[in-house]
């Protein structure tokens, strides 16, 4: 064989190396992506389901609010009411 042909056949071996090289780099950034990712997919997962609770406890703060408040202005009109009454009647 002659020299031509082996310095063609040294150059394909370090492009191959370095390809090989480049695809392990590859490799591991696409792991990494994978691990934010899935980290990413996790806090989302956790802020929903936070989200959900807080909804949750919203609408029961709100019905009790709700009632309360009814029980308030029941008073308030008949506390008036009385006072109205007494205003005629006296």
């Amino acid at each position: 064989m002659d020299e031509s042909r082996f310095a063609r056949m040294e150059k394909r071996l370090d492009d191959l190396a370095d390809a090989k090289i480049r695809l392990t780099m590859l490799e591991e950034r696409q792991t990494q992506n994978s691990r934010s990712l899935e980290r990413a997919f996790n806090e989302i997962e956790s802020n929903s389901n936070k989200i959900r609770k807080i909804e949750t406890t919203q609408a029961i703060n709100n019905t009790k609010i709700g009632f309360s408040e009814r029980i308030i202005w029941f008073f308030v009109s008949g506390i008036f009411g009385a006072v109205g009454y007494l205003v005629n009647h006296l």
